[in-house]
Order: structure tokens, then sequence, then C-alpha cells
């Protein structure tokens, strides 16, 4: 499926937030997730072939944790893609449209907290590389990042369906 392909339309907009979540699964495939914290502890000893790339924390080189970082990135740049088709869309309720992005702001913040947490500065993309075409964004303090990730998650708790709300549950 390609993106003009996809209708507008409730349907649509939860197909878009698929897709965001289907990058999830990718993460924990092949021991990715969440290397970064196993292998960054001051009482963690092995051989030298297991660690020396790492080191305390030093990732460089090492293509599961450089995995982790393209693959949360992939997962924001697919939130913020979905966010900006979603935002297009005519024919979404609005009340599916909130709670869609919604998710999707969960989605963002959850990301931002690992990779502050594995990294520390990390450049924030707020925005889809194809809406802004802005490449290179310089990194974020690590303050930035947890402000960005608190206001992605006061924003997402007012916006996503709640197990009581009447839209969300069956019957």
């Amino acid at each position: 499926t390609q993106p003009d392909d996809i209708e507008d339309s409730d349907n649509g907009a939860t197909q878009w937030l698929i897709g965001c979540y289907s990058r999830i699964s990718t993460l924990f495939n092949g021991n990715t997730f969440p290397m970064v914290w196993l292998y960054d502890e001051d009482y963690l000893t092995g051989p030298s072939w297991a660690f020396g790339t790492l080191g305390a924390g030093n990732f460089q080189n090492n293509s599961n944790i450089n995995s982790m970082w393209t693959g949360l990135y992939e997962l924001i740049h697919r939130c913020n893609f979905s966010a900006y088709k979603i935002g297009q869309m005519n024919n979404v309720t609005e009340r599916n449209k909130t709670a869609i992005l919604g998710e999707i702001k969960f989605l963002k913040a959850w990301s931002y907290f690992q990779l502050v947490r594995a990294f520390g500065p990390v450049p924030l993309r707020k925005e889809s590389i194809s809406e802004t075409g802005d490449r290179n964004v310089p990194r974020s303090s690590v303050e930035e990042v947890y402000g960005y990730i608190i206001e992605l998650l006061d924003q997402a708790k007012t916006e996503c369906y709640l197990n009581t709300d009447k839209e969300y549950t069956a019957g």
C-alpha cells in the first residue's frame, strides 16, 4: 500500500496508526532492545569480544545499538508522517482523529524516552522530514527532550480513548 492509497476515513486513519505500531515489533527482534541498558552497567564484565566496542556508554560500531537508534527514529518518522496525513483527512470523525493523534503522541513520547534514556541529548524531530525537508536537526538537551516528552504525554492523556468511553467499549 502506498500513502496515497489509504482512504480518507476512520478506517484509513486507523491504518496509519497501525503502521506506527507495526514498527515497534522490529525493535525487539534480534536482541536489539534494550541492549543499551544491559551493556551500560558499571558492574558488567565480560570477554573483550562481547564488550570491545561498547565500553561504559560507548555504543559506536555496535549494530544492535545502531539498530535501536535507527528503529526509534523510524518509529518517530512514521508517527510524524502519519499525523501529517491524518491531519489532512476530512472524512474522519473528530473524536476518532483526536484519539488516534493522541496515541501517536504517546508513541513519540515513548520513543523519545527510550532515546534520551539511552543516548542523552538527541535530535527532536517534531515534524516529518517529508513536511520540512530538514535532515540536519541538532541534538536537543536532555531537559528539552524531557520537556517535549511531558508535553506530548499531557496532550495524549486528554486525547486518547479511555477504556470507559462509549466509543471505545464493545457493546
